[in-house]
């Protein structure tokens, strides 16, 4: 039998929260180097992780359980405890070498930082949403 965090939003939502946290990581590892001669910008597998996803959502509507199972390729994979590790990558994109050999475009970074913080939140806003309706079903307490 499968247990309530195997299926629904709850997996998904968990995945998407660590994946964006790695892309963070990523994107600040790129600003921090901005100035760094022969650096070359490192992405999250992005392509990669959206197939993953819809892959397993695929599965899940199939499976009579309603069963999430994140089974990635490439720079993602699961590790105990649920988590995922991402391998961080040359960006998609990378800005054009600077004559130092620096790819990092400054803007670009900002921008791909902005988005990933975004989906971060909101994804990490409804994963917290979700503990607090089973915390309020757990305490039989419903708000109306």
């Amino acid at each position: 039998m499968s247990s309530i965090f195997e299926r629904g939003s709850l997996p998904v939502l968990e995945a998407l929260v660590h994946f964006t946290a790695a892309r963070h990581r990523a994107i600040a590892l790129n600003i921090a180097n901005a100035d760094t001669p022969g650096y070359r910008a490192v992405d999250a597998p992005v392509e990669d992780f959206r197939r993953a996803l819809a892959r397993a959502l695929l599965e899940q509507r199939s499976s009579p359980a309603g069963i999430f199972a994140l089974k990635p390729r490439g720079g993602i994979r699961p590790v105990e405890g649920g988590f995922l590790e991402v391998r961080l990558g040359p960006a998609g994109g990378a800005g054009i070498p600077r004559p130092d050999g620096n790819t990092v475009d400054l803007e670009v970074e900002m921008g791909r930082l902005v988005r990933n913080g975004m989906l971060h939140n909101l994804s990490a806003a409804l994963l917290a949403h979700q503990f607090g309706q089973l915390r309020e079903a757990i305490g039989e307490r419903v708000l109306s």
